[in-house]
């Protein structure tokens, strides 16, 4: 093998590796936030109908005695200062849930119920609900007086 056809070997495998980067690229980029949005427009509108029916999950238990089955939508998110809006939280937290949505722990309360409920959501890929959380300072809730309690002035 002489020095010309090595350099059309290397060329050759660096082309095609720049290919495969191209398409995930493209991969992460544009087709998986499509597909989030697709699939939260899917589980909103069943989960709507869920609720209007009286269907929806209450529990994590279903009504056959069984727990729901992972990927059942749960609950509604909404959270103005991350600019979520009516993201559906699906039960269960495994890769295949949270690359629709996010997901809620299985061992956790239905948010609104008593007790911590523990929501899990990708920060970088598949519509990243959480992409703008990453920026966020903290977590903790800042201090608040009740609306009663606010000073009044004369």
């Amino acid at each position: 093998m002489d020095e010309l056809d090595r350099y059309r070997y290397w060329g050759s495998v660096l082309v095609a590796i720049g290919m495969v980067l191209v398409v995930f690229v493209l991969q992460v980029v544009l087709v998986l936030p499509v597909k989030h949005l697709r699939d939260q427009q899917v589980a909103f509108e069943g989960f709507r109908y869920d609720l209007a029916n009286g269907t929806a999950p209450v529990g994590q238990i279903g009504p056959d005695d069984l727990a729901i089955a992972p990927g059942t939508p749960v609950a509604l998110l909404n959270v103005p200062g991350l600019g979520l809006e009516n993201e559906v939280v699906f039960a269960g937290t495994t890769s295949d849930v949270t690359a629709s949505g996010p997901g809620l722990r299985r061992d956790a309360v239905l948010p609104g119920q008593a007790g911590a409920s523990v929501i899990v959501g990708r920060s970088s890929a598949f519509g990243a609900p959480f992409g703008v959380s990453s920026r966020c300072r903290s977590a903790t809730p800042s201090p608040r007086r009740p609306a009663k309690a606010r000073a009044r002035t004369p």
